[in-house]
Formats: C-alpha cells, sequence, structure tokens
C-alpha cells in the first residue's frame, strides 16, 4: 500500500447524508463534521485533499461500514 494514496470523502459524505435522511447527497459540513466528531475544518480538508487509506477505515467503521462498502473500486487496490 501506497502511504500517499488518498480516496475520495464523496462516499462518507453521502453515507452521512444518507443517515441524516437528506434529500441532497452533500450534507453541511456541520453535520458531517458533528456525526463523524470532528471539526468542520477537517471535513472542508477532506473534501478538498480525500483521505489517507487510515482515515477512510476509521471513518468507515465509526459509521459502522466496511471501507469496501464505500470504496468498491478503490478499497481492494488501497488497502
Amino acid at each position: 500500500m501506497d502511504h500517499r494514496t488518498r480516496l475520495p470523502f464523496d462516499p462518507v459524505d453521502r453515507a452521512v447524508a444518507a443517515s441524516f435522511r437528506h434529500e441532497t447527497e452533500e450534507c453541511a459540513a456541520g453535520y458531517v463534521a458533528r456525526r463523524l466528531h470532528t471539526s468542520r475544518e477537517v471535513v472542508y480538508k477532506w473534501r478538498r485533499n480525500g483521505l489517507t487509506v487510515a482515515a477512510a477505515d476509521r471513518l468507515a467503521c465509526h459509521l459502522n461500514l466496511h471501507p469496501a462498502i464505500l470504496w468498491p473500486d478503490e478499497w481492494s487496490t488501497a488497502a
């Protein structure tokens, strides 16, 4: 695994939106931050830069999902 691999944050946004039953695919950063127990600034950074494999794994687990569910194409090559 390449430590520089970045995964998109979009699947996390969609999963959080689904848990809040939002009509849009992307929740406000404040909602996402609260659900993930982090700050809006960190959410903005993840949206802009993507996630490391380790961060993606932690966030998926926090959402009670396997990372391969959120990143089906990328996870097999990233992990």
